[in-house]
């Protein structure tokens, strides 16, 4: 038999190698800290098993049987179904209607199994997780733009209304297209902050994060804190979480699951990225913002309004680094003499359409061509993918 750490190991290198995002090992090792908190023993040994693209739990039974754990297909459901409440797998089919076509399979740590500890995260985790994402998973999301789950676009208010806007660019003009259902809940960034006791420094506002879709529909069965809204309901909530100064961060794609709403205080990846000097190297925004300096009269609102630091007075007035601007627009909402002005980048990052379509690609970019061919193939075969 092998001991408990050496299974939590073999744990951390199937989601590093089977899911879309990294979770690489760290000298600490954090990493397996983290995955001790989530997961027995035996539910380690049986994730194991589990594909990164979901399956039927007639296969997984075949696949986990054959590895020498010796438990029935009931057995099995309830475990995995147990796994999926506590969030270190994902199910395609919410539980509490008990589908008969369940889909079970292994998810990334970020944004993933992290992601769905909100409303059950405890301090011991947060403190794990806030020091493994500075030390190990940011710096490696540092490398590259391929794996970007999230994109920074403008508040409405930010953009003149005879400039065109792409509708994937526009919050309002993405909801107004999905017909839901929309449901809001608890920032886990901002649950870790609080347990941390280093509260937001920008709003006492918690309930702020949206998903959409099936994502909601899962949202209001594994969340306590999810809450089922209204389109026009949420309208309101974009206009108040706009005013407040926070970021948009909807998922990379035209049709987004979720939209991320963030501050540079608590947001795991924005304060992360803003102890770099170069952050917008390695963050897909459209815009960015410039202030004029003869109409700027250096109140120094837009400062505040700010949060990754981009802005900073040269001769009495205020400028921006474009190394640092995320295109937010934040800063232009609350500027009352209209001297800051979003502009459009040259070379626009158009999203993918769907959820599957951007996951596909990160499989295929960490893969490479023949690797992804070969993922489908061994899929199809009822191999682990």
């Amino acid at each position: 038999m092998v001991s408990d750490d050496s299974v939590y190991h073999l744990l951390r290198h199937e989601i590093d190698n089977r899911t879309a995002n990294a979770f690489p090992s760290s000298d600490s090792g954090l990493e397996i800290r983290i995955l001790k908190q989530i997961f027995t023993s035996l539910e380690a040994k049986i994730a194991i098993q589990l594909s990164a693209l979901p399956e039927k739990i007639n296969r997984i039974h075949k696949r986990v049987t054959k590895s020498g754990i010796d438990i029935s297909i009931h057995e099995l459901e309830d475990l995995l179904d147990g796994l999926v409440r506590k969030g270190g797998i994902i199910c395609e089919k919410h539980l509490f209607k008990k589908p008969k076509n369940k889909m079970y399979a292994l998810v990334q740590y970020v944004i993933g199994i992290y992601e769905l500890q909100v409303d059950k995260l405890t301090k011991e985790l947060a403190a794990d997780t806030e020091r493994y994402l500075h030390e190990t998973l940011i710096p490696k999301f540092q490398t590259t733009k391929d794996y970007e789950q999230l994109r920074t676009i403008p508040v409405n208010k930010s953009i003149a209304v005879d400039r065109y806007v792409a509708h994937y660019d526009n919050i309002k003009e993405i909801v107004k297209k999905e017909s839901g259902p929309f449901v809001i809940i608890n920032c886990l960034c901002r649950e870790s902050k609080d347990l941390l006791e280093e509260p937001c420094k920008l709003s006492n506002t918690r309930r702020c994060c949206i998903t959409i879709g099936n994502s909601a529909i899962v949202s209001l069965d594994l969340i306590p804190s999810a809450k089922e809204i209204s389109k026009k309901e949420l309208f309101e909530f974009l206009d108040e979480f706009q005013d407040i100064g926070f970021v948009l961060q909807p998922e990379n794609c035209v049709s987004p699951k979720f939209l991320c709403v963030c501050c540079g205080c608590c947001c795991g990846v924005l304060s992360n990225y803003k102890r770099l000097s170069r952050p917008a190297d390695f963050w897909i925004s459209n815009y960015y913002a410039q202030v004029n300096p003869d109409l700027c009269n250096g109140c120094g609102i837009c400062v505040k309004r700010c949060q990754m630091d981009a802005i900073k007075i040269v001769a009495k007035k205020y400028t921006i680094d474009l190394n640092r601007c995320f295109g937010c627009g934040n800063c232009v909402t609350k500027c009352k003499m209209n001297a800051i002005t979003l502009f459009k980048k040259k070379k626009i990052s158009k999203p993918k359409r769907f959820h599957k379509g951007l996951y596909l690609d990160f499989f295929r970019k960490k893969r490479g061509v023949w690797g992804f061919l070969k993922m489908f193939g061994m899929y199809l075969l009822g191999k682990k993918v």
